[in-house]
């Protein structure tokens, strides 16, 4: 099942669109449901903003626009774990590493979970900035039967 939900353009900069939920009037808007959709797809905090890149089928939006954020099946579960796998392994394999190499008392394991867990972390931030974006954008007018789903 594809994720989508129906968002507004607030700014388009640097091939970069900034979105957020649009109005709740009713029609092809989703309201509240929208606004969780787009927490999901990694705006968080209570916000409702996404911010995503351009493609070239979003060259001519602007400001006020209506369009279609869609994230494919399983991406959010490969983006998920890309994310948090690497620091667990790094949080897990850092104290056998510490130990194996003769530094076996607890303030070494703990600084072999530290460390490891930290480097996890940087490889999984890399790894998840080469990925690309999770969602793909197109304008509503594309496909005007579409209703909010999530």
């Amino acid at each position: 099942m594809t994720l989508e939900t129906i968002a507004e353009v607030v700014a388009v900069s640097g091939g970069m669109i900034h979105l957020d939920c649009p109005p709740a009037t009713g029609g092809r808007t989703c309201g509240r449901r929208c606004a969780c959709a787009l927490r999901l797809l990694g705006a968080g905090q209570g916000r409702s903003a996404l911010l995503l890149p351009g493609s070239p089928r979003t060259a001519d939006l602007v400001a006020g626009d209506t369009v279609i954020v869609s994230v494919r099946d399983g991406i959010l579960l490969k983006a998920a774990g890309r994310v948090y796998l690497w620091p667990l392994a790094g949080l897990l394999a850092g104290p056998l590493l510490f130990r194996s190499g003769g530094l076996s008392g607890d303030g070494w394991v703990l600084l072999g979970a530290l460390s490891a867990g930290l480097v996890g972390y940087l490889f999984a931030r890399s790894l998840n900035r080469r990925a690309g974006p999770i969602a793909e954008i197109y304008p509503a007018d594309s496909n005007p039967g579409v209703e909010c789903r999530s």
